[in-house]
């Protein structure tokens, strides 16, 4: 059970590290309406 939990653990930094960086590139980019209209298709 303790290697399960340690994979769990690396993904969830994972995906925590991957949130943060697409947070910053949109906050980035608000000010492209383009890059607005390419978020809401998908």
């Amino acid at each position: 059970m303790g290697e399960e939990q340690a994979k769990i653990h690396a993904l969830n930094k994972i995906i925590s590290i991957i949130d943060e960086k697409a947070s910053i590139y949109k906050n980035e980019r608000k000010s492209m309406p383009s890059a607005r209209a390419i978020a809401e298709k998908n």
